[in-house]
């Protein structure tokens, strides 16, 4: 049967596990082991991320922790979704939880005393922007992946209607139109994603933790990351001799209309499975070239373009889920061009990202 949450939504089982699953990590590469319940909540937490939520009426109140991995696995696949059944039981002198759903049932050692204690949420929330979970999803893909500078594997949140973030040779800032007073903190690129799908509405900080709530009243939390961040300003700041030009990302051709997203979208199949996929674009000619390639074959597409100037001429390397979402939520671009930057600003995202452009390209006057 279907369980309610606080907000009397109706949420079944397995919809349950998915919100929780990121503190535990079945997808993806966060780890954990336990999923604890606390008698009204059931939460789990792997040190990077944790999860907390309000235990629905069709599971028992209980108190202890069981094997995640193997719970989640058999309830994502119970052949009996909308009617999943536990109960507490003994065993060889030691307590289990059976979980059943049909004709299938899986039993797991229960742990009473695991030694895991459930923080404490916040007192107070603040309300985040509108576009807050799409902004800050949109500019994790311009984090550094690597952590030899930590800070910049995180999204900046800055109290000045801003979220930010660099990889050091890329920087975005994303502008709200209302802030977020008295916040000013960095977010992992893993939980930033994460905060993207689930809907985030809500933020707090803790002297040692930052705080969200979603639309279905998850909360998320995770450790504050030390560092400072470094100031973008003088690299966001405009060239009044820069070349501009607009990069439109829709194109009427002979053979009917040609998408730029379709093109990305071809492009990626050569993304590995650990690194995100990094294409090179190339504006020359009045024409748009888009390559991308591995060790084992290549990409290449030519787009002529509308309304650019003939004589200029780009070539630069971009990450291509950047360029993407971009090309999703935007009909075209605005963009401003220099020897060693390239500048893309559109109006309804209020946002600017700034491209550095390699060594050793020309780039002829506009």
């Amino acid at each position: 049967r279907m369980a309610k949450q606080q907000d009397n939504k109706e949420i079944s089982i397995p919809d349950l596990l998915k919100e929780v699953t990121p503190g535990f990590g079945i997808e993806g590469p966060l780890g954990g082991q336990y999923l604890h319940f606390n008698g009204d909540w059931i939460w789990t937490n792997n040190g990077e991320v944790g999860c907390i939520i309000f235990r629905p009426e069709s599971i028992p109140e209980m108190y202890g922790s069981v094997d995640s991995k193997r719970l989640a696995h058999f309830i994502a696949r119970a052949p009996k979704p909308d009617n999943i059944i536990f109960h507490q039981h003994e065993k060889n002198d030691a307590n289990w939880l059976k979980v059943k759903s049909g004709r299938a049932l899986i039993d797991l050692k229960w742990i009473e005393d695991s030694g895991a204690v459930m923080p404490d949420a916040p007192g107070r929330w603040k309300n985040v922007p509108k576009d807050f979970a799409k902004a800050i999803g949109f500019v994790a893909h311009c984090c550094a992946s690597h952590i030899t500078r930590p800070w910049l594997t995180c999204v900046h949140i800055l109290n000045e209607f801003f979220v930010e973030s660099s990889d050091g040779m890329r920087v975005i800032r994303y502008e709200f139109e209302s802030g977020l007073k008295g916040v000013n903190t960095l977010i992992p690129r893993n939980v930033a994603f994460l905060l993207e799908s689930t809907g985030v509405t809500k933020i707090a900080l803790k002297e040692d933790s930052v705080w969200f709530k979603t639309k279905k009243d998850t909360i998320i939390f995770c450790p504050l990351v030390a560092g400072k961040y470094p100031d973008i300003d003088p690299i966001i700041k405009r060239d009044p001799k820069a070349t501009k030009f607009t990069l439109p990302f829709e194109v009427e051709a002979k053979d009917g209309v040609i998408k730029l997203e379709d093109a990305l979208d071809r492009a990626r199949v050569f993304e590995g499975e650990e690194e995100e996929l990094q294409i090179v674009l190339e504006v020359n000619d009045g024409q748009i070239l888009i390559e991308a390639e591995d060790g084992v074959g290549k990409y290449r597409e030519v787009i002529r373009l509308k309304d650019t100037p003939k004589d200029l001429s780009v070539r630069t390397q971009m990450n291509a889920q950047h360029l993407l979402d971009l090309v999703k939520h935007q009909k075209s671009v605005e963009c401003e061009l220099t020897a060693d930057r390239m500048w893309m600003q559109t109006n309804e995202w209020e946002l600017v990202s700034v491209v550095e452009i390699p060594k050793g390209v020309e780039i002829p006057k506009g």
